[in-house]
């Protein structure tokens, strides 16, 4: 049986008097199609004037004419935003076609359990027109699919262009900072990163503050629900339909990002001392004033070798940077390494907990 049918309960005269308001919602949300109506619902205490307690189920549809859509379920604002005001509610609507539309609430009592009644206790009503063609639309039955806004979709593009830009400068520094890496690239190709190594230096610093400023937008604006900032609002929010996984793979990947940053400073501090070894000039010869130990052999003249010969200096014992450089190199090669993994991993289930996130609203 449809939900609409239940929703032809009179109303219960001793339920409290609610005022219901229906209009169409401006704030920020995904459609999946010019067809489908954003709601917000706002139910008032006649006798109070104040938002009720949140003991009340919602439910929203639409008429034209004879027509009728499908009854929606409508979300409490309060249970994805705790910072919303009470007694408001978030609906969405889909039509068939455009033109004029009744889109209707009912507020029921709160049900306990299946085999209670249902109990309406107020409606409320708005006139909208819907923009599209007033020829009806087939929909096909399975489908409704997730799309996104095109700025939603171009910030989201612009943020991943940003981070494989990061990741190439970076296996670009690992290719001059990690020395069995050196041994893969040929001679004129690391001569060529070392003649830009400023260059590239600057690059992959300007693609990971991108890479962060872009991350950030998206993770104030376009997170499937709004990002939980308190104690409290985490708790609202791991209680929503796939919270808890969303936002846990959501702070594995920005924990995974912060420690793969901190891991190219130990390969950009090698990169750096293997460039400056190889343009340091060769080591100067010393010479040193008296005979040389071969000075008394006779030469096939018969005379005896008494110039002053040059001598190499000794080579110097290596600094303890130059030891542990290469060490640090590889660690943060091997970091950034499982790193990036670890974020193809927490990429892939964020798009898929999006999705389950808003197709449970389109229940």
């Amino acid at each position: 049986m449809r939900l609409w049918g239940l929703l032809l309960v009179p109303l219960a005269a001793t339920a409290p008097a609610l005022d219901v308001r229906v209009e169409q919602s401006t704030a920020h949300g995904t459609l999946v199609d010019p067809l489908s109506m954003n709601l917000t619902v706002t139910l008032t205490d006649r006798s109070t004037g104040q938002p009720p307690d949140p003991a009340f189920d919602l439910f929203a549809f639409a008429t034209a004419g004879a027509e009728k859509t499908t009854t929606f379920p409508c979300a409490l604002d309060r249970a994805n935003d705790p910072a919303a005001p009470l007694g408001r509610y978030s609906c969405t609507v889909i039509v068939d076609h455009g033109g004029s539309w009744e889109f209707r609430a009912v507020v029921n009592k709160k049900r306990s359990g299946p085999k209670d009644p249902v109990v309406s206790v107020a409606q409320g009503a708005a006139t909208i027109e819907v923009s599209g063609s007033a020829a009806p639309v087939n929909r096909p039955a399975q489908g409704r699919g997730i799309k996104g806004r095109p700025w939603e979709i171009f910030v989201l593009w612009v943020h991943s262009a940003f981070a494989a830009a990061w990741f190439a400068g970076v296996a670009l520094l690992l290719a001059l900072g990690v020395p069995g890496a050196r041994r893969l690239v040929s001679g004129r190709g690391l001569h060529r990163l070392e003649e830009r190594f400023d260059l590239l230096l600057k690059g992959t610093a300007a693609a990971a503050a991108l890479t962060v400023g872009s991350g950030t937008y998206l993770l104030l604006q376009q997170t499937a629900y709004k990002t939980p900032f308190s104690p409290s609002a985490v708790h609202g929010v791991f209680s929503l339909p796939y919270g808890r996984p969303y936002f846990l793979a959501l702070g594995t990947k920005l924990a995974l990002y912060a420690v793969m940053l901190a891991a190219t400073v130990p390969v950009v501090r090698e990169a750096g001392r293997q460039l400056r070894v190889a343009s340091a000039p060769a080591p100067a010869t010393e010479h040193r004033p008296g005979r040389d130990p071969w000075a008394s052999a006779p030469t096939p003249s018969g005379r005896t070798l008494v110039a002053d010969m040059p001598v190499i200096a000794p080579s110097r014992v290596p600094s303890p940077e130059s030891r542990s450089g290469p060490v640090a190199a590889r660690v943060g090669a091997v970091v950034i390494g499982a790193g990036g993994l670890g974020l193809w991993v927490c990429v892939t289930l964020l798009k898929y907990f999006h999705e389950l996130v808003e197709a449970s609203r389109l229940r």
